[in-house]
Formats: C-alpha cells, sequence, structure tokens
C-alpha cells in the first residue's frame, strides 16, 4: 500500500522543492508513506510469535479522510485529546506525524529486506542439499 499524506511544514520544505500547501492550521508539504497490507500483518505475526498479535500494535489508515468538520469534532473530542496526551508526554511533538507515518514505511522497507534474505537462504539451503 502506497499512499501520499501531508505533514506540517517546516521552513526547509517551504524553500526547498517540495509541494506545500495550505492546511489545517498553516502550510503543509505532502510526502509518500506505505502502509502494511494484510500479508505483511500476517508475516509480522508469524515472526514475533503466536502469543502477540501485531495487528493491534499498528495505526492504520482510514477509508477515508475526514471532512473539515469532523476533524475539528475529533480533535475536540475527550477520547482523541487523551491520546494525544499520552503520546506527548512520552514523545516530542516535533515531527511527530511525519515519524508516525514513517514507521510504517520502515517497517514494510524491512519486511522487503527479510523477505529477500530469507529467499537467498532458502535458495541456498535447496542447493547445497543436492
Amino acid at each position: 500500500q502506497f499512499c501520499m499524506v501531508s505533514v506540517p511544514a517546516r521552513l526547509e520544505h517551504i524553500g526547498g522543492n517540495r509541494f506545500v500547501r495550505d492546511g489545517y492550521g498553516g502550510q503543509e508539504v505532502l510526502t509518500s508513506i506505505e502502509g502494511l497490507t494484510a500479508t505483511d500483518l500476517a508475516e509480522l505475526n508469524e515472526l514475533v510469535g503466536e502469543r502477540e498479535d501485531v495487528n493491534e500494535f499498528f495505526v492504520r489508515p482510514l477509508a477515508s479522510s475526514p471532512n473539515p468538520t469532523e476533524l475539528e469534532t475529533l480533535l475536540n473530542s475527550l477520547s482523541a485529546r487523551r491520546e494525544m496526551a499520552s503520546i506527548l508526554s512520552v514523545y516530542e511533538c516535533r515531527d511527530l506525524a511525519a515519524r508516525v507515518f514513517g514507521m510504517t514505511t520502515i517497517m514494510r522497507r524491512m519486511l522487503v529486506k527479510y523477505r529477500f534474505m530469507r529467499h537467498q537462504v532458502e535458495t541456498q539451503g535447496s542447493g547445497t542439499a543436492d
């Protein structure tokens, strides 16, 4: 899964060759993210063991983005504020959106490398058994 998302723009984005647009509360820059497929999640589940369900630990994109009114309602909700308070009491706010989006991209890329290495081991293993 691949999609484009908006994150708060920083000075280096505005002065660089990035697409910047008006967004929620200021300028935003578009960036790409890679999401995890059902196959990815199943494979991660195998890697971490049966006692863990990785589906519970990864954020997943919404089917569609909320409209501005829905977003404002969500941002003002107590449940969203409690979730953000929990996150911001542990992690710094700077580049939080980009970092959250980046975590699934990094995990996806690690899976691709793992699959390649596993294929190499399986290929070499079957070649030496003859």
